[in-house]
């Protein structure tokens, strides 16, 4: 009985962590002159993620930076890009990390 108990408890535990913390995998890529962020979502539900970052680059000779808060929507078994900033920048660099929450 008490070997059911722990293996019952086992799995509780397992299939409730699993649950809790489920969301989609991200990874941030930083190119010379742009910032992409992938996500991949093996569940079948959508997920809303809030991304917020400040990145900066070379204007001229003149260091710049800005911050960008978005919002995106992984749907569901989606493996890509969910966010990028692209353009004519130089020496594109990621200050401090992206914070990526997705609900």
């Amino acid at each position: 009985m008490k070997n059911k108990v722990i293996a019952f408890s086992i799995f509780f535990s397992t299939a409730f962590f699993q649950s809790a913390f489920a969301a989609p995998a991200t990874r941030v890529e930083v190119k010379p002159s742009a910032i992409f962020i992938y996500a991949n979502n093996q569940e079948d539900r959508a997920y809303t993620c809030s991304i917020s970052y400040t990145w900066s680059h070379d204007d001229y000779g003149t260091r710049k930076s800005d911050t960008v808060n978005a919002t995106a929507v992984v749907n569901p078994k989606f493996n890509g890009v969910i966010h990028s900033l692209t353009g004519s920048y130089v020496r594109v660099k990621l200050e401090g990390g992206a914070s990526i929450s997705c609900n």
